[in-house]
């Protein structure tokens, strides 16, 4: 969210949470893969080039993420699968 809407305080108020909340969730994140991810420059904070590479696949999950939401929609509503139906043309 800090990528998308450029500062950790309009991702954290997106997110409905504090700026050090989005800090330590920043920092966490930084421990969990060994990547910089954003470079500190006084109040402003600068996506790498590892972050941005992140996002992308990021992105690409939360994708996939949309079509299973979709299709489990799909299913409750019954409307999943399709139906093909064969026949001559002279019997069509």
């Amino acid at each position: 969210m800090v990528m998308l809407t450029g500062s950790i305080t309009s991702a954290s108020e997106a997110l409905f949470v504090t700026q050090p909340a989005i800090s330590r969730l920043i920092q966490s994140l930084e421990g969990a893969t060994g990547l910089t991810l954003f470079e500190r420059r006084g109040n402003h904070v600068v996506p790498t080039a590892e972050a941005t590479a992140l996002l992308v696949e990021v992105e690409r999950s939360f994708v996939g993420l949309s079509r299973i939401g979709a299709f489990a929609q799909a299913l409750r509503e019954q409307t999943a699968g399709s139906l093909r139906i064969a026949a001559m043309p002279a019997l069509a």
